[in-house]
């Protein structure tokens, strides 16, 4: 098995050796469906990669953004302020990767066989290492997978009462070594610098952001192509709200829109034109294949096909017309881990909630007391059972549930006033944003709940924003 410091042999190349190679973007087979019938790639869209799943990998859906009505949750994935740790906020010793050992993980992998070579007379493709900066042009594509991640970094400062001058922001491809190749940049004067980034297509080749609110006249919404660095534009109805691209690779987008004066989940292309309007909703989560769509409703999970259909509704014990369900994520292929808040309380417990009609399993109680006041994601490890929990005021934090169903927070983070959001999960290690102070000053970390120890991947400068948004691969081998 490969050690922490042999990336390049534990992920597995995304193509036949001497395609995708650095500079080239990522390589491009002939087009598919993207989870549902019929569908065709749009011709400004590129194709993805072949998908290379790996067996007894559990693959897992990004969470979609907070809509009108939804727990407050979807709150992070809308405002698009990455909440991580200051560069000088803690001391991190890397950790070791092992293989994934149970489901429950968003991108949990297993060990990867060594890539091979390319073809004669062409470098290896090969990661930059830890803390370089390279150009778009160095991006090695067949390497890209689970554990790489985009993300938005400034070093404009904190506000402390005073106003402080903007700074450029620069969208960041980051490797699990820490190398970060520059994909975008906007001035500090442009508007663009408040862009928020939303997500990342499944088959790398493009990255979303959000213009403006679905309280504007117009949803507006850029997408860039991250081979060359070109921005296109496109709207969607007032009152529309973004949720993500579809599944498995990013061929259209799922919203939550209004009809009647009610919720519903649509589907748009890439041009901003309404393919479908499929379910009444107001949050929603896609399979792993893009076949198939959980949708929140009052009493427990709703199932649609992204082809559109009759709702399926999945009840929850316990929830009534007063509660409220959302899919958080898939679990794995066929269980939908569900956070509900039950009548009368405000604090989110997790479910799991298999689709084809076997009983939902509570997987956290309902909390009444702190430090964790409700748990919005979890995975589940070799070492135990971890939560994404939220704290007091702005705060949020990792903590592990005991067997009696009892939440402790996780050593070796800044817990007191921290903002600790799991992004991925690769081996027995966390790919975080983690940050202290409210708003955070931010970075992204590894970092081994085993053990309370991780490395900096993207270091916040100290009194600075640094990090704001971030999204990790989530794709076909994600």
């Amino acid at each position: 098995m490969p050690d922490d410091d042999d990336f390049e042999a534990y992920f597995r190349p995304r193509q036949p050796p001497g395609t995708g190679q650095a500079g080239q973007g990522p390589a491009r087979p002939q087009p598919r469906p993207d989870g549902y019938p019929g569908a065709r790639r749009p011709a400004s869209v590129p194709p993805p990669p072949p998908r290379q799943l790996r067996p007894g990998q559990p693959p897992a859906s990004v969470p979609p953004p907070r809509a009108p009505g939804a727990p407050r949750w979807r709150i992070p994935a809308l405002i698009g302020l990455a909440v991580v740790v200051a560069a000088g906020g803690i001391a991190y010793v890397a950790g070791h990767r092992s293989p994934a050992s149970a489901g429950g993980q968003r991108g949990g992998s297993t060990a990867s066989p060594r890539p091979s070579g390319g073809t004669p007379g062409r470098p290896r493709p090969a990661m930059l290492g830890a803390g370089r900066v390279g150009p778009r042009s160095a991006v090695p594509w067949s390497l890209v997978g689970p554990g790489w991640v985009l993300a938005d970094y400034t070093r404009t400062q904190l506000p402390r009462g005073v106003p402080v001058p903007a700074r450029p922001v620069t969208l960041f491809l980051v490797d699990p070594r820490g190398g970060r190749y520059t994909m975008y940049r906007w001035p500090s004067t442009s508007r663009a610098a408040s862009y928020t980034l939303l997500d990342w297509s499944g088959d790398r080749t493009r990255a979303l952001f959000l213009a403006s609110g679905p309280t504007a006249r117009r949803t507006v919404l850029h997408q860039l192509q991250l081979a060359t660095g070109t921005m296109t534009r496109f709207t969607l109805p007032a009152g529309t709200s973004p949720v993500g691209y579809t599944r498995p690779d990013g061929t259209n987008l799922l919203a939550i829109g209004t009809k009647r004066g009610r919720s519903v989940v649509q589907r748009y292309d890439l041009t901003g034109a309404l393919a479908a309007t499929l379910a009444t909703g107001s949050s929603v989560a896609g399979s792993p294949d893009g076949v198939t769509l959980a949708i929140g409703t009052d009493t427990g999970i709703g199932v649609v096909s992204n082809a559109g259909g009759r709702l399926r509704r999945l009840r929850i014990p316990g929830m009534t017309a007063r509660s409220g369900c959302q899919p958080v994520r898939w679990w794995n292929a066929s269980t939908v881990l569900a956070g509900c808040e039950p009548a009368g309380s405000s604090a989110q417990q997790l479910w799991l909630v298999p689709i084809g009609g076997a009983a939902p399993t509570a997987l956290t109680p309902v909390r009444a007391t702190g430090p964790d006041y409700g748990d919005g994601d979890a995975w589940r490890l070799a070492s135990g059972l971890y939560l994404q929990a939220a704290g007091a005021g702005c705060g949020t934090f990792l903590a592990q549930q005991a067997p009696d169903g009892s939440a402790t927070p996780v050593g070796g983070l800044a817990l007191a006033g921290g903002v600790d959001v799991v992004l991925a999960v690769v081996g027995h290690r966390m790919l975080m944003r983690a940050g202290v102070g409210c708003p955070p000053s931010s970075s992204l970390i590894w970092f081994n709940p085993a053990t309370g120890t991780g490395n900096n991947l993207l270091a916040g400068p100290p009194g600075a924003f640094g990090v704001t948004g971030a999204v990790a691969y989530d794709g076909p081998n994600g």
